[in-house]
């Protein structure tokens, strides 16, 4: 069943955006994400922030990220993220995308330095606690209409809502999508 994805409509001036140290994905699988270099001094550009393996919800236009959606395989490494399948990505994360594409699309961080190098001018952001205090309920709607691809980490998305929403929380399977519900909601 097809669901119109509107864009979650919030006044600007009520969000403090700051440059992302988090990562977001693209919605869907594509498997384009094999092209590009990993060389030393390519691979040194990262800064292990995370915020390309973060999804993303937009808000004004600018797609901004949701610390507990992220990519199943994404995991904290003290005070940076790495991927715990990472020389074998392109195969056990098809959704995965190489730095190269992904700056393109604005699948990386707005001041990431592979975006900055290419001179791409779009990405993603992370926003202060404060305004996601302020957008979350219109984030909140989002994910439950939109709902969220099958590949994240379901666990950090859960704990995500419980310490945002209370509660016990699951993720409805409907097509590709998993439809965040608080046990108990009809809907």
């Amino acid at each position: 069943m097809s669901r119109a994805k509107p864009v979650v409509k919030h006044d600007r001036s009520q969000t403090d955006l700051v440059p992302a140290p988090s990562i977001d994905r693209p919605r869907s699988p594509t498997g384009a994400g094999v092209a590009g270099r990993d060389d030393q001094q390519h691979e040194a550009r990262c800064r292990r922030c995370g915020v390309s393996c973060h999804l993303a919800i937009p808000v004004n236009g600018t797609p901004v990220t949701i610390p507990g959606l992220r990519c199943q395989f994404l995991e904290r490494d003290g005070a940076s993220w790495q991927c715990t399948v990472y020389a074998d990505r392109f195969t056990r994360a098809p959704w995965c995308h190489h730095a190269d594409v992904a700056g393109a699309q604005g699948f990386l961080a707005i001041d990431c330095p592979y975006v900055v190098a290419a001179g791409y001018k779009r990405g993603k952001v992370t926003v202060t606690p404060s305004s996601y205090d302020r957008i979350w309920p219109a984030l909140l709607a989002e994910l439950q209409l939109r709902g969220v691809p099958h590949w994240i980490h379901r666990e950090a998305l859960r704990l995500e809502l419980t310490a945002r929403e209370g509660g016990r929380w699951t993720l409805r399977p409907e097509g590709d999508e998993l439809m965040p519900e608080r046990d108990g909601d009809t809907g």
